[in-house]
């Protein structure tokens, strides 16, 4: 969980103001500490491996590098102390010791890493343990929510239907199926990662650091897994390299990759730059390189204005009446979920609970809902990709 707040902290100033662009940032950066907290408390930490790293973002881009540097200048004189961990590498030496030979520059931080599925699964466990009433369903989609004559939501399913006052939406990328006004304003975005195995030249960091890398056209994004000391196989003793990215190189300059909902099958050309990417960053490692061990790719849900959407549904997006108790979101972290998530959730659970007034200090306002950002925040054109290899732009309104 990388927090580069430095990339998008003049973007929010110019759109939200400098308190709310704070806010933001203090939000996102809180996720690590917060996050540490809960893992030590559940008793997760040794099953989902959590740990703190230092933030390694990795220029390979003279134009992006100089960008980069005055972004960090302008946060660092704001936020002061709260961002001391952030700085710059320029010197040669240290980026040739990490095996980055072609970087202009690096700006590290403080970052945080873990195994989400695990510390998921963790915490439902637990929450089993304690109330033998909780439940999880899998395979259970829900089809269609309708609200009785005595106003409660009812929830179908394949298995029956579920009756209740309090529904919670945190279906991110797919939350346009079950409530329409959605759609147009958080949209699927297909990503892809894999799991590389180094070369045995390659000297562990998953302990240390994380890494982004920064090109001309895109990004990638990459954590080195804890090494297992199981005596078990050579080829399983941990220490793969799960790397992501390559969104631009999907095609189109990763218009492809958009409003895609399915999680079938790959993108061949993201697969191409995966596969040679290692290899390109970390030069002088080696014959063998780094071996692709499995590749996947996931939905993420992308927010027109690049917030997230927390709170209280209205009519307006739900098209259904409130009935006794009220439908909720939580979604739209756009590809940010681990610095957006948790806190969105904990934010969410307080005015569920009516205790909105005490999320105001620290939740960000313009992640709220409000009539204004509906009618704001949302594509005004469809996207298509024509046959013969260009865009159409068509005026067609959601």
């Amino acid at each position: 969980m990388n927090e580069v707040g430095w990339e998008e902290y003049g973007d929010l100033i110019t759109r939200y103001g400098r308190e709310e662009a704070k806010k933001i940032t203090r939000f996102r950066m809180a996720h690590v500490d917060e996050l540490m907290r809960v893992v030590s408390e559940e008793g997760l930490g040794e099953e989902c491996g959590m740990r703190v790293l230092e933030s390694t973002c990795v220029f390979f881009d003279e134009k992006g590098w100089e960008e980069g540097k005055e972004s960090v200048k302008g946060l660092k004189e704001d936020l002061g102390d709260e961002v001391e961990s952030w700085g710059i590498v320029e010197g040669v030496e240290e980026m040739h010791a990490m095996g980055l030979l072609g970087a202009y520059g690096i700006i590290k931080g403080k970052a945080g890493a873990m195994w989400p599925y695990r510390f998921v699964s963790g915490v439902l466990a637990n929450l089993k343990r304690d109330d033998d009433g909780f439940h999880v369903c899998p395979h259970t989609p829900a089809t269609s929510i309708s609200v009785s004559e005595d106003g409660m939501f009812i929830v179908s399913t394949p298995r029956g239907y579920i009756r209740a006052k309090h529904v919670v939406h945190a279906s991110n990328a797919h939350v346009g199926h079950l409530v329409p006004g959605f759609r147009g304003r958080v949209y699927p975005l297909r990503g892809q990662m894999s799991a590389q195995v180094p070369p045995k030249e390659f000297s562990y960091q998953g302990g240390e650091r994380s890494w982004s890398f920064e090109y001309g056209l895109g990004s990638d994004y990459l954590t080195q897994l804890p090494k297992r000391e199981t005596g078990g196989d050579e080829g399983d003793s941990g220490g793969e390299m799960m790397f992501g990215g390559g969104f631009v190189q999907g095609g189109f300059s990763g218009l492809e990759e958009m409003g895609v909902a399915s999680d079938a099958e790959l993108n061949e050309d993201v697969a191409v730059h995966l596969r040679a990417g290692l290899g390109k960053a970390f030069e002088n490692i080696g014959e063998d390189g780094f071996e692709v061990k499995s590749m996947w790719t996931g939905n993420m849900g992308f927010s027109v204005d690049m917030l997230p959407w927390v709170g209280k549904l209205p009519r307006s997006l739900t098209e259904r009446g409130s009935g006794q108790g009220a439908e909720w979101v939580s979604v739209g972290y756009s590809g940010e979920g681990m610095v957006n998530a948790w806190l969105c959730g904990k934010a969410l659970a307080m005015m569920i609970l009516g205790e909105e007034e005490s999320t105001k200090e620290w939740f960000p306002q313009h992640m709220g809902i409000s009539e204004e950002r509906i009618s704001e925040s949302v594509l005004e054109r469809r996207v298509d990709i024509g046959s013969l290899g260009r865009s159409d732009f068509n005026m067609t309104p959601d």
